[in-house]
């Protein structure tokens, strides 16, 4: 890979090449690769499509051609370069992940199943492989197979951290609060430190009633990031519900017009102005949610 400031001096270096020897594979090779590190995805993909059309391309460029093309969202024009490298380097399990990637955007998801178990026979202990295996079982509705998937690479991979995030989203909307709360809180016991997870943990928290953990986690995520928004619209609600008022005011007060398209904000800051006695403004703000979405009993009752 090149370095940032080297990326201008590379490009003149094969411009250069270029003049002289238009058809030179390689500079065309390197100059696709520059533009593809810099997120120039049209210009890597003209490149290389034009050394491809000069000769036969080989692995490497089928290959950086293929991702380019799946970084466009062109998953079609993708497949059979993804095919042609897989039959190339069939013990590679880089190349049956990208293929199931491929399948994966274009709705083929038995074929990315089928690809993402190959890497998994060339790779066993491969967290991405099992999370993608996952996320198709989810897509052809087996989320028991998910389930099963996600909780088997967390007992062989516990480092590998977005199989807890997967698992307990899962879990919780099939209604398993408590269970996803828990698989989140192994993710921090064994080493992650994303405050995502402990926001989530807390909204889990407050899903359950369970007021005081809740405001624990979100004090904890609060500071390590003061000025976010999400976190201090979560700890008002969670203070309206113990009664703490005057410090979810001051929090309430940073908040609201940040969030006054969110159905939950809108939801909970009614309950707090219902705490303050403040009921046509109650009102108000309830009728906001209603219009947002009038079939959340929640924006109705205020409750």
């Amino acid at each position: 890979m090149h370095k940032k400031s080297d990326y201008k001096l590379a490009q003149l270096i094969y411009d250069e090449v270029l003049k002289v020897e238009p058809h030179n594979s390689q500079a065309l090779y390197l100059l696709g690769n520059l533009y593809y590190e810099l997120k120039e995805n049209e210009a890597a993909r003209d490149v290389l499509e034009s050394q491809a059309l000069m000769s036969q391309p080989d692995v490497a460029t089928q290959t950086l051609l293929a991702a380019t093309l799946l970084k466009l969202n062109q998953h079609e024009r993708a497949l059979p370069l993804f095919l042609a490298v897989t039959k190339s380097t069939p013990m590679s399990t880089d190349t049956h992940h990208n293929l199931a990637i491929c399948y994966q955007r274009i709705g083929r998801f038995s074929e990315a199943a089928s690809s993402y178990e190959k890497a998994l026979e060339l790779s066993p202990q491969s967290g991405p492989e099992k999370l993608g295996l996952a996320r198709c079982a989810l897509e052809l509705n087996h989320p028991d197979a998910a389930i099963e998937i996600l909780s088997r690479c967390i007992l062989e991979s516990p480092d590998y951290f977005p199989a807890y995030s997967n698992l307990a989203r899962i879990l919780d909307q099939r209604g398993n609060i408590s269970q996803a709360a828990t698989v989140l809180q192994a993710c921090l016991k064994n080493g992650s430190h994303d405050t995502k997870i402990i926001h989530e943990i807390a909204r889990l928290q407050f899903a359950l009633c369970h007021w005081p953990q809740a405001e624990d986690l979100l004090r904890r995520s609060l500071a390590v990031e003061p000025e976010n928004i999400n976190i201090k619209a979560s700890l008002a609600a969670t203070l309206t519900h113990q009664s703490k008022l005057d410090e979810a005011e001051i929090l309430w007060r940073q908040t609201i017009n940040h969030r006054s398209d969110d159905i939950a904000t809108l939801v909970n800051y009614s309950n707090y102005l219902i705490e303050r006695g403040k009921f046509d403004e109650a009102i108000t703000y309830a009728k906001r949610s209603v219009a947002l979405k009038p079939d959340m009993p929640e924006a109705w009752t205020g409750r």
